[in-house]
C-alpha cells in the first residue's frame, strides 16, 4: 500500500528534468492550469455563498463547502475534499505568480480568484503553513536583489493574507487554542504520537533509528489503510494490523475517535512521523538535505530580478509541501500532492534547462542542412 500512497513523488525521480524543461511546455501548462484555476474558483465562490447563507455567518463551518469539482454538490462532503481543494488551489497560485514575474501580467485575475478562494477555504493549518513558507522563502530569495516597493508589497500581502484567514478562520482559531490547552495536558493524540515515535519505539527496537520499522508498519497512512481506520481495501487484500502498529498506535486512533472530532489537528497522523518511524532518522535527514539542496539550485540558478521572483514563488511552493508533512498524511494522499509536485518539477526544470525546445522542432532542425541560419 505504501507504494501507492507514495506515489505522487515518483515522478520527481522518474523523470530527468532536462526531458521536460521545455518552454514551449510550460506555458502551455501554465495556459491549462490559469483556466482550471478560474473554474474552481468560480464554482468554490457559489459554494461558498451557499454556505454562507446556510450557517448565517461568517463564524462557522462555511469554508467546509468550499470544495470545488471535487465534492461538485453544495452541501459539505464531511471528508478531506475541501483540504484537497485548498492544498491544490494554493499551489496553482504559486505557478501563476512564477509566470506573473516572469511577464505574463494576463494571470492577475486567475491569481486573485485563486488566492481568495484558497483563504475560503477555512483551513487553518494549511493557511498557517502557506504563511510560514511565504516568510522563509522571502527569507532566502528576497534580501539584495528586489525593490524597496516590493519588498513592502510582500510583507502588506503577508500581514493582509494573515488578517484576513483570521477574520474568517476566527472561530476554529479559538477551538486550535482549546486544542493546545490539551496537547499541553497530554491529550492530543499527535502530541502523543510524536512522543511514541522520539521516546517509545527506540526502547523495543534497537535498530529503530537507522532502519526504521518498514513500510507501512507504523503510523503511515498506509498502516491506517490496512489496520482498518481509513478507507477500505478491495479485494483481494485483506485487512492486517502490523506488530509496531497494534502494541503502540492502535491505542492513539482509538482514543482519537473516541474523544475528539475527526480533525486533523489532534489525529495521529504526520509524513514527517510516518518517515522518520518507517524509514529511520537517514532516510528523514537524507529527505531534508535533498530538500535544502534542491531551494539552493534554485536561488543559484536565479541571477536577475525576474528570476528571483520566480524562484521566490518556487520556494515558497516547496516549503509549502515540505510544511504539509507536519500536521497530517499530505504527502501520502496522492489527491493533493500529484498536481503540485508535477507543476513544481516542471518549472523547476525549466529554470534548470531554459535552452530546450520543444522536441518536434528540434526533429525539424536535425533534418535541416547545416548551412541553415538557425543556430544549433
Amino acid at each position: 500500500i505504501s507504494y501507492f500512497t507514495y506515489s505522487s513523488f515518483f515522478p520527481l525521480v522518474i523523470i530527468p528534468s532536462a526531458w521536460i524543461g521545455n518552454r514551449l511546455l510550460l506555458d502551455k501548462v501554465v495556459k491549462a492550469v490559469a483556466i482550471v484555476v478560474v473554474v474552481q474558483s468560480l464554482i468554490g465562490f457559489v459554494q461558498f455563498g451557499y454556505g454562507l447563507i446556510k450557517v448565517g455567518s461568517l463564524i462557522g463551518i462555511v469554508g467546509d463547502h468550499v470544495e470545488g469539482t471535487i465534492h461538485l454538490p453544495l452541501l459539505p462532503s464531511a471528508s478531506a475534499a475541501t483540504s484537497m481543494y485548498s492544498v491544490n488551489m494554493a499551489l496553482c497560485v504559486c505557478i501563476l505568480a512564477a509566470a506573473f514575474y516572469q511577464g505574463a501580467r494576463h494571470l492577475r485575475i486567475p491569481i486573485v480568484l485563486g488566492f481568495f478562494t484558497f483563504i475560503m477555504t477555512d483551513r487553518v493549518h494549511v493557511i498557517a503553513t502557506f504563511l510560514g513558507a511565504l516568510v522563509v522563502a522571502y527569507l532566502l530569495t528576497w534580501p539584495g536583489l528586489a525593490r524597496g516597493m516590493r519588498k513592502l508589497t510582500l510583507v502588506t500581502l503577508v500581514i493582509l493574507f494573515g488578517s484576513f484567514s483570521w477574520f474568517i478562520s476566527r472561530d476554529r482559531i479559538s477551538d486550535s487554542e482549546s486544542k493546545m490547552e490539551k496537547t499541553y495536558a497530554g491529550k492530543n493524540e499527535k502530541f502523543e504520537l510524536y512522543k511514541t515515535v522520539l521516546f517509545t519505539l527506540p526502547d523495543y527496537y534497537p535498530w529503530y533509528f537507522i532502519t526504521g520499522l518498514g513500510p507501512g508498519q507504523f503510523c503511515s497512512r498506509a498502516s491506517a489503510i490496512a489496520a482498518g481506520f481509513l478507507g477500505y481495501l478491495p479485494p483481494p487484500f485483506k485487512f492486517s494490523m502490523s506488530e509496531p502498529f497494534s502494541s503502540h498506535g492502535i491505542w492513539l486512533w482509538h482514543q482519537h475517535y473516541a474523544t475528539y472530532w475527526r480533525g486533523s489537528i489532534e489525529r495521529p497522523s504526520s509524513s514527517w512521523a510516518s518517515i522518520f518511524s518507517e524509514f529511520g532518522s537517514i532516510s528523514f535527514f537524507v529527505l531534508l538535505i535533498a530538500t535544502g539542496v534542491i531551494v539552493l539550485r534554485i536561488i543559484v540558478r536565479s541571477h536577475f530580478i525576474s528570476q528571483r521572483n520566480t524562484a521566490f514563488c518556487l520556494v515558497t511552493g516547496i516549503g509549502f509541501l515540505f510544511g504539509l508533512g507536519l500536521s497530517d498524511f499530505y504527502w501520502e494522499t496522492c489527491q493533493m500532492m500529484f498536481l503540485g509536485v508535477m507543476l513544481l518539477k516542471l518549472y523547476y526544470a525549466s529554470l534548470l534547462h531554459p535552452q530546450v525546445e520543444a522536441p518536434d522542432k528540434e526533429e525539424k532542425r536535425r533534418k535541416e542542412p547545416i548551412t541553415s541560419p538557425v543556430p544549433i
